[in-house]
């Protein structure tokens, strides 16, 4: 049979692609070499290590062993095996790696180590079968919002690995709420976060009154200052049972900051201060704003919340950077 152009060039497309297809395989299973069974024992070679014993012994040495990948070499403890690529090169931290959890032989009798990150390596052929017999646990990190920070497989009795934890606004890692540590059963554990106080914050004071009472003064205070130079505040209250009569300038802005407040003083209402410069020693802690109400004669017993609110971009700091404070509300407590 004769063949044309069109059919010699789709020949040679399918030659070209089993080459590859086969070159794929290989690459892909070749990840060291040594890994042949003798009846007792070998001298078992990965790259310049060697280890004296059964393959099975080899096997279990690497149970709960730390896994280092890289763009080099592949490297469980200090032995290295083969090649084994990612997308980039890094130096790992021990809280970054991942630990080899089982070992078993597949369906093709090669040797696969599975990783307590769920991943698996496949080391090489052997001539028997292989599977270790330790119990293993699931354990998830999850952050303050339920979200999954790590899930990692580990053996029964070792210890978990935690992730790192960035944070969050305004408030600063503590611990987990359970120990990662011996795990005896699938385990999850929360991120415990406690407030910062290194950041800057602003507090409406809690205060008791009477109905019928007049000059209630409900203190503002902010803390960690670190320089405010503008700031617009929005006050929210129950204005049926309590009237907002006065807001004067705090002692810690006074005669440096100017304050504006609303035509009318009502729910919603809202204050702006503003600078024109500042120096360091302007800056202080302290009372930034004095609330005044009167209660009137008919308001209920109860906590009425005295709350603030402010957006991003609303508090700027010396060099009109924004600040994002964290604002803690108040209450007015009346009382027979």
């Amino acid at each position: 049979m004769k063949l044309n152009k069109k059919m010699i060039a789709a020949l040679c497309v399918c030659i070209v692609l089993l080459l590859l297809g086969e070159a794929y395989i290989v690459h892909r299973n070749h990840f060291a070499s040594g890994v042949t069974g003798k009846k007792d024992s070998v001298a078992y070679t990965v790259s310049k290590n060697k280890f004296d014993g059964t393959v099975d012994e080899w096997c279990k040495s690497l149970l709960d062993d730390y896994v280092v990948i890289d763009q080099k070499k592949c490297r469980i403890g200090d032995q290295t095996i083969s090649k084994y690529f990612l997308k980039k090169e890094r130096n790992y931290t021990k809280k970054e790696m991942v630990k080899v959890i089982r070992y078993f032989t597949n369906d093709n009798t090669e040797l696969v180590l599975q990783l307590s990150d769920g991943n698996y390596l496949t080391i090489g052929k052997l001539d028997k079968k292989l599977k270790s017999k330790q119990r293993m646990h699931t354990v998830t990190f999850v952050d303050y919002d339920n979200r999954v920070l790590k899930k990692e497989i580990v053996l029964e009795g070792k210890n978990a690995n935690p992730p790192t934890v960035k944070g969050r606004k305004h408030y600063r890692f503590d611990k987990w709420d359970h120990s990662y540590e011996k795990i005896q059963s699938d385990l999850e554990l929360k991120a415990v976060y406690k407030e910062d106080d290194t950041a800057i914050s602003i507090t409406v004071k809690s205060v008791q009154a009477k109905p019928g009472q007049t000059k209630v003064k409900v203190p503002v205070k902010v803390s960690n200052n670190t320089g405010i130079l503008g700031m617009t505040l929005s006050l929210y209250y129950d204005d049926t049972q309590l009237k907002l009569t006065d807001i004067k300038n705090g002692k810690a802005f006074k005669d440096i900051l100017t304050l504006t407040k609303s035509g009318r003083l009502k729910n919603g209402c809202k204050c702006v201060w503003d600078g024109q410069e500042l120096e360091d020693y302007q800056i202080q802690d302290g009372e930034i704003a004095e609330l005044v109400f009167d209660i009137p004669k008919t308001t209920d017993p109860g906590v009425y919340q005295i709350k603030i609110k402010c957006k991003e971009g609303d508090v700027v700091d010396k060099n009109l950077l924004p600040i994002l404070p964290l604002i803690t509300d108040g209450t007015v407590t009346i009382a027979d």
